[in-house]
């Protein structure tokens, strides 16, 4: 379903200078991020921005830009089609933040680890930037930030619940959870002329409006089965420090929980004093073919070369790599359900994996890499070593709502069977150049 097109094996352009290079007068696609400019497939800008360029867009990235100034937004002027934003692979205030609400020391997304590059609540705060600096352009937001705070949600740092970012950001577009899917169906509305602010029926997308009119109605499916459209408690009866407010903010994250699947899911909507919040069902799993083909995008699996002089603080590069580099994504998703884990609201509870072939390949291109010295890190994902669904009720009905995989007690239907991930790691343990996987 990706069409294949050349992309220059580069960085994608960062500066005006790199545009030239490229001989592109004006991109599609500029990428906001609060993250360092990493061309890996560990982030997210380098994988999204990857397969928008295999299916013939252009593509521009603005990492950590000088939030103060609004000059640093239009360093690659205004995209054709859209800015796409994203605090970076970590919550803005998690990322600036300890757990004991004490500024941290550094940053591991950012050059050098410094810290200090990325505002607290990046989304809001870039995307007014945005609007500053371009009226009427596109603004779509994504990535862990505007996933996890897609409805009202509780926000720590204040002790306060909150509206979704989307109203909060004034933003066109959410797209939430894993976005290739979403992302190149929205890029195609874009390029066929819709704006942003008026794409509907995108599954990972949430989009807003003012207009009850304009809501979808409490249809039926193709069985007849119960209505497709669920009304969380609107944000006036979640958000006050009461009893009875904390009780309907858990009945909505509940109703949210049970809709992260995307065989099952509901339309989801909720009501913002005089706005309505519109999440459309999950995207759909990658297939393996799909999943193989995103991790095998011509990634340079470097830092942009901007970071390979000396920081302020005197070192070099971007630390977070070093976690990543030598580590294969053999899956996606987690049925554990651990309560202290944002995964299975972010990635869903159906497990995704790549084929051995695709592994085997990526880990012979570690093996003639700088520095490596025959250990592989990691093969695994959010779930470790599972790599097939929990059970086979779920290929055809999806994840269970009323019951957890895991929890007090394993479900008796759990498949456990490690013979698939066993197999690979023999396979990858016999590549040439690979001494030892440790995982």
């Amino acid at each position: 379903m990706m069409k294949q097109n050349k992309i220059i094996n580069d960085f994608m352009p960062v500066t005006k200078e790199e545009l030239s290079e490229r001989g592109i007068e004006e991109l599609d696609f500029v990428f906001v991020s609060g993250d360092a400019y990493v061309d890996h497939p560990s982030f997210a800008v380098a994988l999204l921005g990857r397969l928008l360029e295999k299916n013939g867009y252009t593509v521009g990235v603005i990492p950590q830009p000088n939030w103060k100034d609004v000059e640093s937004f239009k360093v690659l002027g205004k995209p054709r089609l859209a800015f796409l934003v994203s605090a970076g692979s970590m919550d803005s205030m998690v990322a600036n933040y300890t757990a004991n609400n004490k500024p941290r020391s550094e940053d591991a997304y950012s050059h050098g680890g410094e810290k200090g590059h990325r505002p607290d609540r990046a989304i809001i705060t870039y995307v007014s930037k945005i609007r500053e600096a371009y009226k009427g352009v596109n603004v779509i937001i994504g990535g862990i930030e505007a996933s996890l705070r897609r409805m009202a949600h509780y926000d720590y740092w204040s002790n306060t619940v909150k509206h979704s970012i989307l109203l909060d950001s004034k933003a066109d577009l959410l797209l939430y959870g894993m976005g290739e899917y979403s992302i190149l169906e929205v890029a195609k509305k874009l390029k066929d002329g819709i704006p942003a602010n008026e794409i509907r029926g995108v599954r990972g997308t949430c989009w807003r409006t003012g207009k009850e009119s304009e809501l979808p109605k409490n249809c039926f499916d193709a069985n007849n089965n119960e209505g497709q459209v669920i009304y969380l408690p609107n944000f006036e009866s979640v958000s006050k420090n009461t009893s009875e407010s904390k009780i309907n903010f858990a009945k909505s994250y509940l109703l949210q929980e049970e809709n992260t699947d995307a065989i099952s899911a509901k339309v989801l909507i909720e009501q913002s004093e005089s706005r309505f919040v519109v999440q459309e069902p999950p995207s759909f799993p990658l297939s393996t073919k799909d999943f193989d083909e995103v991790m095998e995008l011509p990634f340079t699996r470097k830092w942009h070369p901007m970071y390979d002089k000396k920081a302020s603080n005197g070192k070099v590069g971007v630390p977070a790599l070093s976690e990543v580099i030598f580590s294969l994504v053999s899956n996606r998703g987690c049925f554990g359900a651990c309560s202290f884990c944002a995964i299975t609201f972010h990635q869903g509870r159906r497990i995704q994996s790549r084929s051995h072939e695709s592994l085997i390949n990526e880990a012979k291109i570690l093996t003639q890499m700088e520095n490596f010295k025959g250990y592989i890190h990691d093969v695994g994902g959010p779930t470790a070593n599972f790599r097939q669904d929990a059970c086979e009720k779920q290929k055809k009905y999806g994840a269970c709502k009323n019951k957890d995989c895991l929890g007090t007690a394993p479900c008796k239907k759990l498949n456990v069977d490690h013979t698939d991930y066993v197999s690979l790691l023999k396979k990858l343990r016999s590549v040439h150049g690979i001494k030892k996987n440790i995982y």
